[in-house]
């Protein structure tokens, strides 16, 4: 195989890699107003607001900010708030890390040591703190490791 093919094959190795460890997209789906309903929350790798609507009328569940801590109890991490937006339907907003913004709380839940907390009220609201993207420099380091083995098994063919 010439070079010219070895770094075609590291290129196509490395998009699907970064492809295929990027974070999930942050739903809901299920009926909420019977209790069926479920939300997943991805963070990304910094502090951000994630806002998903309930496409659920205002009035119909409760309201309020569940404060999620870390696993020592102690630091809030992240927090849930439900509240009526001007569409018309509850929404559920996180804030993690440097977003949060204090008003906490009407319940509580913690995170587990690997960033898992859950909100479960007969509707479930999962949230996942660890982002599972590589971050561009582990990327970098796989590329140039997969380019030194293709050389290596290329000089031993």
């Amino acid at each position: 195989m010439s070079l010219r093919g070895l770094l075609v094959v590291a290129g196509v190795v490395l998009l699907c890699a970064s492809l295929a460890s990027a974070t999930p997209t942050s739903s809901c789906t299920g009926d909420f107003t019977v209790g069926m309903g479920v939300c997943n929350f991805y963070e990304g790798t910094d502090g951000e607001v994630i806002d998903l609507s309930l496409a659920v009328p205002h009035g119909i569940i409760g309201l309020g900010i569940i404060g999620i801590y870390d696993p020592d109890g102690v630091t809030l991490s992240d927090e849930l708030n439900f509240y009526n937006n001007a569409d018309g339907f509850v929404h559920a907003t996180l804030y993690s890390d440097s977003k949060v913004i204090g008003g906490c709380c009407s319940g509580v839940t913690f995170e587990d040591a690997t960033g898992f907390a859950v909100w479960n009220i007969g509707n479930v609201y999962n949230i996942y703190s660890n982002p599972t993207a590589p971050e561009p420099g582990t990327l970098m380091l796989f590329g140039t490791g997969l380019l030194g083995a293709m050389g290596a098994v290329r000089r031993r063919l």
